[in-house]
């Protein structure tokens, strides 16, 4: 009997023992807990917020592509219609986020680098993209960041040399050989410091000898295209990089299968950045 009093009695003093220890561990598992759904809590608002800005800069660049021009000056929030976005009022807002939009000039020195009592560089926007939010525990959030667009259809910017760099001289022009080739037609890169390249020539003609199509393209005693192509066809030719300062270049030769007497001419000049040239009413 003593023997299982005893035992009775380790048990109850286990008991308690337990229970103080419980007591003593709970506090710890509760802050613990709290502290990571905190944590779990301030990261997926984080990870939200960055959704957000990251959308409010893929919007900025989808509007640079299909209109630099709506780039314009403000305060701006972003709406979607028809699948394109657009600048719109001052703020948007997603939920608990809000997101605005700040479009600047841009004012660069003589060598290009960013400068606000500079030159007024018309192909580039300061973009400041911020996104502000309350969060879980009611303190004031924000993220914002900057962020610079270009013009992607003007190259001429500051530093580079774009399609108002190409001079087209056809004052000269004459025919030669038969009537079969056309000369005397210059090209030249007035940049002064950038180069230009050429990578496509576009030759269209009226009039002429029917049937005439284009056989072969020479600048600066090189060929650079070879065929047989019929007018207003555009010639991947083997790419001519016009230096700055090196002056004109010479088209020496357009080669025609037939005879060119009466034709008028038109040469379009497109560059490796994608902007093209055209000099017209060259007439033979």
């Amino acid at each position: 009997m003593k023997l299982l009093k005893n035992t009775k009695g380790s048990s109850v003093l286990e008991i308690i023992i337990a229970m103080g220890i419980i007591v003593l561990i709970t506090p710890s598992i509760v802050i613990l807990y709290l502290a990571t759904g905190s944590s779990n809590l301030r990261e997926k608002e984080n990870l939200q917020a960055q959704m957000y800005f990251l959308q409010g800069y893929e919007a900025l660049v989808s509007i640079r592509d299909s209109n630099y021009s709506n780039l314009s000056n403000g305060n701006h929030g972003l709406s979607k219609n028809n699948g394109y976005w657009g600048l719109n009022g001052s703020t948007d807002t997603s939920g608990k986020y809000t997101r605005q939009i700040t479009i600047e000039d841009v004012y660069r020195d003589a060598s290009c680098a960013l400068d606000p009592t500079g030159i007024h560089d018309p192909n580039t926007k300061k973009a400041q993209i911020s996104v502000s939010w309350t969060s879980f525990n009611n303190i004031e959030q924000n993220l914002s960041a900057i962020a610079y667009l270009r013009n992607k259809t003007d190259f001429s910017g500051c530093g580079a040399a774009g399609i108002d760099d190409l001079t087209i001289n056809s004052d000269s022009a004459y025919l030669d050989l038969d009537n079969k080739v056309i000369a005397g037609i210059s090209i030249e890169n007035t940049h002064s410091s950038a180069d230009l390249t050429i990578d496509l020539i576009t030759v269209s003609w009226t009039g002429g000898t029917n049937g005439s199509k284009i056989e072969e393209i020479v600048i600066d005693t090189q060929t650079v295209w070879s065929g047989t192509k019929s007018s207003g066809t555009t010639l991947d030719i083997s790419d001519i990089t016009l230096t700055s300062g090196s002056g004109a270049h010479q088209i020496n030769q357009l080669i025609f299968k037939k005879d060119m007497s009466g034709a008028n001419l038109s040469l379009t000049f497109t560059l490796s950045t994608g902007e093209s040239k055209t000099v017209s009413n060259i007439q033979f």
